[in-house]
């Protein structure tokens, strides 16, 4: 039943989306709805015809906060899951808002829960009202106020019918029988929480006087911001010019050694004869032993080395990045470009990537991907081996051949990828709650973790997610619904338990569904998880994390993250996090001071 949520000045403190706007519709009549004013303005012109429209951002942690206005008309406000498709159900009249996913209000009369009307909002027909809809993934809410009345509304989401990412969706009909009325959803992102609202279009002279006023002042803001950047990047490039020089001038001081005494991920070959070093690098998940510690800091600021450009498919940008792959010797990024369908090839400093794998559109096609999750080198380097997770395959793709690709693993929901020094594969079932070892020429798969149906048990997994192989070849498992992080060695029956779950209202810094892991040489394990903004460090036998980057809040700063997913360290002890719904890969440089 709806309860009454904090006052709407509160709700504005947290994260108030300013471009979410509409991007697709829905409905049988493709001439009863238009998109207007670049996807702001979703307006109705037939009678009696449900029309639904999907906001353009995802939403999978933090709270955040969308202000609406509906001018005419009583739509359906709420949200969806966006990887549900939107398809009409049987026996629902056309509303697309009877979806099992949808969640929300018919801002007159009902709220929606399952796609299930409740009669429980007073039956007041709005004119020109302005909505704030708070979307608080962390909690698993919505809430809904309405600014003119001060009616205030929450609900609690099942996230079972209603899985992540989320979306806007809203939807209406004009109940008119006789004639054509108008329909208008206004996203009023630009009504800032000091503004006011234009609700009269006959503005007086003087308003707009004044209107013309504040847009000068602001353009000659913009205009000193910009010279005020200018100037810092010239220092900034200057000092940097300065300090690159006496860098290589040092460097061409040392004598050439005979051999390499910086630790690495590499296997090294060298004599005294010569000054010529030779190496290869596997694909084995080594951390440089000697660099990397508890006690190692990174610095606060990550630098953005691919993406950031908002989410979109040009070779700048990625949609909603789930999976990396670090490759020293090539100096580059694999990455999983999950909503783009594709995998990305990102060079140490470029401004663009190369579309390596897919890239087609989605598809089951063997020049196909669906929304891929991990990726990762084979030990010769000629191949991609990548979840393939909405096909349920994992897939080689050559990339020497852009049509060899194969099917290494049909039947599979795979959702991460790892390789030990022997070229072993192993993969993450997210389905079968296992781990399986596929080694290149057997036709069968092994089951080296799990197997044995969801559950808590040290010999049951539930639902795993990224997975890591440390020298040894025990693997290391996001136990993601048992809020844990286990450790299997080879050939064992069960595995131990790592990292421990906490009930989270205890501890603050407690794991809660782990998402990503990476371990260091001495078994500290460091970890992404659901809901929290903060990569934490687990040092063996701790019980709770330490947070060793991010900060407590969502953001899109450089010490931000919003839902970040896999991790990777390079050769060197940089870094690497992937910045989910800022859409972009984040390095973090080692601290060295």
């Amino acid at each position: 039943m709806a309860h009454s949520l904090p006052p709407s000045t509160e709700l504005t403190a947290v994260n108030k989306v300013i471009d979410e706007k509409f991007v697709d519709i829905y409905t049988a009549d493709k001439e009863a709805a238009r998109l207007l004013d670049n996807g702001r303005t979703f307006a109705g012109v037939k009678a009696r015809v449900f029309v639904a429209a999907l906001g353009s951002h995802s939403y999978s942690s933090g709270i955040h906060h969308v202000r609406i206005r509906v001018d005419k008309g009583s739509p359906f406000l709420g949200i969806r899951s966006r990887s549900i498709p939107l398809v009409l159900c049987e026996g629902s009249a056309g509303r697309h808002c009877d979806s099992p996913s949808a969640y929300g209000w018919s801002v007159t009369n009902a709220t929606v829960r399952n796609g299930i009307f409740h009669a429980e909002v007073e039956n007041r027909r709005p004119g020109g009202d302005i909505y704030t809809l708070t979307l608080d993934c962390d909690q698993r809410r919505l809430g809904l106020v309405n600014e003119n009345t001060n009616e205030q509304y929450e609900i609690e989401v099942d996230i079972h019918h209603t899985p992540f990412p989320w979306c806007l969706l809203s939807e209406y009909s004009n109940s008119d029988k006789t004639t054509t009325t108008t329909t208008t959803v206004n996203m009023s992102n630009r009504v800032g929480p000091d503004e006011s609202v234009e609700v009269n279009s006959n503005t007086t002279r003087l308003q707009r006087l004044y209107a013309q006023f504040r847009k000068q002042k602001l353009l000659w803001i913009v205009f000193l911001v910009i010279c005020i950047d200018v100037v810092i990047s010239v220092v900034t490039i200057t000092v940097l010019m300065n300090k690159s020089e006496r860098e290589k001038t040092s460097t061409m001081d040392i004598a050439t050694p005979t051999s390499s005494s910086i630790p690495s991920l590499t296997t090294t070959s060298s004599s005294s004869s010569s000054s010529t070093t030779t190496s290869t690098t596997t694909s084995e998940q080594l951390i440089p032993s000697g660099i990397i510690d508890k006690n190692t800091k990174w610095k606060k600021n990550a630098i953005t080395v691919a993406g950031g450009h908002e989410a979109g498919s040009e070779l700048n940008q990625l949609n909603e990045p789930w999976g990396i792959h670090v490759d020293n010797d090539d100096h580059s990024i694999y990455i999983a470009d999950r909503n783009n369908h594709r995998i990305v090839r990102w060079e140490f400093g470029a401004k663009n990537g190369t579309v390596v794998a897919g890239g087609n559109g989605p598809g089951n096609e063997m020049d196909q991907l669906t929304q891929p999750t991990d990726v990762v080198l084979d030990k010769e380097k000629k191949y991609l081996i990548i979840c393939d997770y909405k096909n349920r395959r994992v897939i080689r793709w050559s990339l020497q051949n852009s049509q060899d690709h194969q099917v290494l693993i049909p039947g599979i929901l795979c959702y991460g990828l790892a390789m030990d020094s022997n070229g072993d594969l192993y993969i993450s079932d997210y389905e079968a709650q296992q781990v399986i070892r596929w080694q290149q020429g057997n036709q069968k798969s092994n089951t080296v973790a799990g197997g044995n149906g969801d559950g808590d048990q040290f010999n049951q997994l539930d639902e795993p997610r990224y997975i890591f192989v440390d020298k040894d070849h025990s693997v290391y498992i996001a136990d993601y619904m048992n809020n844990r992080v286990m450790k299997w060695i080879k050939n064992a029956t069960e595995g131990s338990l790592i990292a421990p779950g906490q009930v989270f209202n205890e501890n603050p810094n407690t794991m809660v569904r782990p998402k990503g892991v990476i371990v260091d040489h001495e078994g500290n394990i460091y970890m992404s998880s659901d809901g929290n903004h903060q990569i934490t460090l687990w040092s063996p036998g701790a019980i709770q994390g330490t947070p060793v980057i991010g900060e407590k809040q969502s953001g899109h700063e450089p010490t931000q993250f919003q839902d970040p997913h896999d991790l990777s360290f390079d050769q060197q002890g940089n870094l690497y996090v992937v910045d989910r719904n800022n859409h972009r890969i984040q390095k973090f440089a080692i601290d060295r001071d």
